[in-house]
């Protein structure tokens, strides 16, 4: 039994050792080991390296921009690299068996050193600028880029050429590819448009290709009208939106579909035909697909026309259909708003705030259930800097609109479950009950405090929290004065005034030693009346063992007290009535 107890003591002493344990911050390493410290990671060679997206790797070194010059005999780059570790490898551009020359890193001469047959240097860790040269003699058809090149430039003579072909082994052709072949090939292209009404205005744009020939790219200009933006573009060809909002396809032989997808921001009742150089194979029709849910409509100032003599798109035929020629203004009348549309936008806040160990600052973990008939775009104030967003489960990019310095998002859909994390760095006691541009129905918010940290009082919260204020009741307050008014009589004012603010501070503190105070307080009164016999005798040997357990536990409280003060962390590994080390906290509605 001897050897039992023992072991069960040993187990019980490595237990709280263990979970005393826990990893040092880089900033918390002892003076005499910070000597060591480059020795220990000298093994972690990537360990400032980003992560790369959903998968467990790290991306140490990323190109982000080159700049490619050619004159008539000599080509010339200039590229940016981001590297996150020092002695990293940095592949150079190449063509055919050609290697650069010349090269500099930072304006600095730099060795080029051969590296699974391909031209390199190394580079420590930082941002760094790499220029070279390479020979040409004319018969150059195309260079070799570091894979994952971000952005690309080629300038022939002084001249930025524009489209660039980059394959997918990431050559840049440095000569029209296929040029031979557009001459004999064809390439034929059918427009039709539907546009949805709604808010906002939303417009589809069917091309329908016939490409015989080589492989080429062509640039289309006039896919979207004036006043709407691209939002998405589908097709099995490779194409992209330019920033003049031109479609850049690279077309092969075949028949293809391109859709396009484009909304307008503002409330829009004239469309025009866009003017575009591009000749398109037919004239243009416009399919309209009215929304009774929103408004009723009527179209103005174009023809309709049978849908079934022409080649729309299956789907869009049972829609009326206008004939759109240069001077055609399409007119959206509206005859009178849905009932629908009344309805306002139907915003909850669910929030989480984590206040730092250090009080800098609250880390913010929104939950916000809507459904809008109108709003598409979510920003937040100034207040919150905004980390991530997903709506309804989808990552979603974070974005500031011009003179604008509020960060946001767009809305696509109608009914949105949104979850985001922000940080805080205001006033840490006045708390951020919103933060966002949009005023939410109802908004309840839970508060973790960090061991060491209270909440002293809570306003405009519709329900009863764990503050401090919020703690005190009528029978608090009833024995808080009746032990003040006995201190008074028996004592006077000076240590009636003391007490009770020592009674206020630890009322509310587990284990404090508070109302046993009355106890002794009963006996010294009687003492007082009771000036002799053996009823005395018997007050004093009471008023001896109860000031002798209340001095055991004032001296408890003041240990675990001091402990915790010191060492605010310890305070949850206690038991008791004492608080956890975060602290749910306060609800707060109608915001």
């Amino acid at each position: 039994m001897i050897q039992f107890y023992s072991l069960f003591t040993l187990f019980l002493a490595l237990f709280f050792q263990i979970t005393h344990l826990h990893a040092l911050d880089n900033h918390h390493v002892p003076p005499d080991l910070q000597g060591w410290k480059d020795w220990v990671m000298d093994d972690v060679k990537d360990r400032d390296c980003p992560r790369h997206y959903q998968q467990d790797s790290r991306i140490c070194s990323y190109p982000t921009k080159i700049v490619v010059n050619l004159d008539n005999n000599r080509l010339d780059f200039n590229m940016t690299q981001n590297t996150f570790k020092d002695k990293s490898v940095v592949t150079l551009p190449s063509a055919h068996q050609t290697w650069a020359k010349e090269v500099t890193v930072n304006e600095k001469k730099a060795i080029v050193l051969d590296v699974n047959a391909k031209a390199t240097v190394i580079v420590d860790k930082g941002v760094h600028h790499i220029a070279g040269t390479i020979d040409w003699n004319g018969g150059l058809k195309y260079l070799q880029l570091p894979h994952n090149m971000a952005l690309v430039q080629l300038y022939k003579n002084g001249q930025e050429v524009f489209p660039l072909k980059v394959d997918k082994n990431s050559r840049l052709w440095l000569e029209e590819q296929g040029s031979d072949g557009d001459k004999k090939g064809t390439l034929s292209v059918a427009i039709y448009r539907k546009i949805i009404d709604g808010h906002p205005l939303k417009m589809q744009t069917h091309l329908h290709f016939r490409v015989s020939g080589k492989m080429r790219s062509v640039v289309l200009d006039g896919v979207t009208l004036d006043g709407f933006y691209p939002t998405a573009v589908e097709s099995k060809l490779d194409v992209k939106i330019t920033e003049d909002k031109k479609l850049q396809v690279e077309v092969k032989a075949g028949e293809y579909v391109v859709k396009v997808d484009s909304f307008s921001p503002e409330n829009l009742t004239t469309l025009l035909q866009p003017s575009y150089r591009f000749s398109y194979a037919n004239q243009e029709s416009w399919a309209v697909e009215s929304n009774a849910d929103y408004r009723t409509i009527e179209i103005e100032g174009a023809r309709a026309i049978d849908p079934s003599e022409t080649n729309l798109p299956k789907a869009w035929k049972k829609l009326p259909l206008y004939l759109i020629e240069e001077d055609t203004k399409l007119t959206l009348k509206e005859l009178y708003r849905s009932a629908n549309q009344q309805q306002k936008n139907e915003w909850v806040l669910k929030r989480r705030l984590w206040l730092d160990f250090d009080g800098t600052g609250y880390s913010v973990d929104d939950r916000i259930e809507a459904t809008i008939a109108n709003v598409r775009r979510l920003e937040a104030t100034n207040l919150l800097e905004l980390g991530s967003v997903s709506i309804n489960g989808k990552p979603t990019l974070i974005t500031t609109l011009e003179n604008s310095h509020q960060q946001g998002v767009e809305l696509r859909e109608e009914s949105l479950n949104i979850k985001a994390s922000s940080r805080y760095k205001g006033n840490i006691s006045t708390l951020v009950v919103n933060g966002w541009d949009e005023v939410f129905s109802r908004v309840d918010t839970e508060l973790y405090l960090p061991a060491g940290w209270r909440l002293f009082a809570s306003f405009g919260s519709d329900n009863r929290t764990t503050s401090w204020v919020d703690k005190w009741d009528l029978m608090d307050i009833f024995l808080l004065l009746l032990l003040s008014i006995s201190i008074y009589q028996l004592f006077g004012w000076g240590w009636s005034i003391f007490a009770t603010l020592f009674l206020i501070l630890l009322w509310h503190e587990g284990d404090a030693p508070t109302v046993v105070w009355l106890w002794i307080l009963v006996l010294v009164a009687l003492l007082r009346l009771i000036e002799k016999g053996r009823a005395r005798t018997v007050l004093k040997v009471l008023l001896g063992i109860s000031t002798a357990f209340v001095l055991l536990g004032v001296l408890q409280f003041s240990v675990y007290q001091i402990r915790t003060t010191l060492y605010p962390q310890l305070e949850h590994h206690e038991g008791g009535n004492f608080y956890p080390q975060f602290e749910k906290e306060m609800s707060l509605n109608d915001a």
